[in-house]
């Protein structure tokens, strides 16, 4: 069996920056932006607040449990070089008792733990630019080919920098600040503008008017957005669980990391270290997981949620035309009086078509609201499962040695 103290006390030192640091901001970050209000999802989707409110709660409970199996992996190391360093002391007794027999002294006893070093910063951090708000679709074409270039770059550097990990195994440190992911998120809001004059120019200009005079738009404040909702409100949502779900995932490279670094530590002992690290970066990665999915499911509340509203915009855009034609109808006498009551009936039809394609988004609505309690079924089974871990890990003998 061989043991080094400094990578025992490093690893110790990584896993309660998983427990003390990081695992506390996704925990904030959760309740703060990750959940749904009755102003961002509107009447229609009103249903889903609960189940984005559940899910919340359910995902912060599972990221505590996370945090508790680091702090007692963490207290295990350290109980584990407390062993050794006591199995030493022990050592140490027996050979200056038996030098004391024969006349000699040995050195004063020096507790191999010595003086502890202190653990760096992480290697790496989430990218400078996470959190801007996304460029026009001009732009956004425009920068494809760097944008391929430099994930190709990022990948090939990402492979390189793990190879020489594992060729260098034995250096103990943390792989990635999990918290830097955890930025606010921040929706592209230029998509409002457009859907206000997406309703027509006579809606759409009658609404700037009346927005630059009272600051209240009518179409997104008083029709739109209590319909369908505020789907820049519902996107930041979505983005906060796909940091979420990056921050997991840097927590699992960063118990990886303390799995591949495991040659300080030789012997049964160190094995069992190295499994316990690649359990708890798996289930950190499957976190990771859950957390896509439920970006995913919040992305489909955007993408109806903005089909709500461009059917609203439209029908009033159309419904606008459609009675301004009959004003200007209406003013010949009788033929024009005959022409405005046929345009009323087409008006009428076109409003129940309108109500069909509502129906159409609101069953899309309440696929994505069943979809969501499937994913809170999923949180509640890696809850359970992190719950053994806990579980195993306080009955292991309270050590790894």
């Amino acid at each position: 069996m061989q043991v080094d103290y400094d990578g025992l006390a490093l690893a110790s030192q990584v896993l309660r920056r998983q427990a003390d640091t990081h695992v506390p901001r996704v925990h904030d970050y959760i309740r703060q932006h990750a959940i749904l209000t009755p102003s961002d999802t509107g009447i229609v989707m009103l249903p889903f607040t609960g189940v984005s409110l559940a899910i919340a709660l359910v995902g912060v409970q599972v990221v505590d449990a996370f945090g508790r199996i680091c702090t007692i992996s963490a207290q295990k190391v350290d109980d584990a070089a407390a062993d050794y360093a006591a199995h030493e002391r022990r050592a140490y007794e027996f050979a200056q008792r038996a030098s004391q027999r024969l006349g000699t002294t040995l050195p004063p006893f020096t507790d191999p733990r010595g003086t502890p070093p202190m653990l760096g910063a992480a290697g790496s951090h989430a990218p400078a630019d996470l959190g801007a708000s996304s460029p026009d679709l001009l732009t956004q074409i425009h920068d494809i080919p760097k944008t391929i270039s430099g994930d190709v770059s990022q990948v090939r550097d990402a492979v390189t920098g793990r190879i020489g990990d594992w060729q260098a195994a034995g250096t103990v440190a943390e792989r990635s600040d999990a918290g830097s992911w955890l930025v606010a998120p921040n929706a592209t809001k230029s998509e409002i503008e457009n859907m206000r004059w997406g309703a027509g120019p006579i809606l759409g200009g009658v609404d700037w008017l009346i927005q630059q005079l009272t600051g209240i738009s009518l179409l997104e404040d008083v029709i739109m957005k209590p319909f369908a909702g505020n789907w820049t409100g519902i996107e930041e949502v979505q983005q906060a669980w796909t940091h979420v779900g990056e921050a997991m995932r840097a927590l699992s490279d960063n118990a990886g990391g303390l799995a591949v670094s495991g040659a300080f530590w030789q012997g049964d002992a160190g094995t069992a270290y190295q499994g316990g690290m690649s359990a708890i970066g798996l289930a950190a990665f499957g976190l990771g997981a859950v957390a896509d999915t439920v970006s995913g499911l919040v992305h489909n509340l955007v993408l109806a949620s903005k089909a709500a509203a461009a059917t609203i915009g439209f029908a009033l855009k159309s419904l606008s035309e459609r009675l301004l034609r009959m004003a200007l109808e209406a003013t010949v006498p009788v033929a024009g009086w005959v022409i405005a009551a046929a345009e009323g009936a087409l008006a009428a039809t076109q409003i129940f078509s309108t109500i069909r394609l509502i129906y159409s988004v609101i069953n899309i609505i309440l696929d994505a609201i069943e979809s969501a309690i499937q994913a809170r079924v999923q949180l509640v089974s890696d809850y359970l499962r992190l719950t053994d871990l806990v579980q195993v890990l306080s009955q292991a003998g309270g050590r790894y040695a």
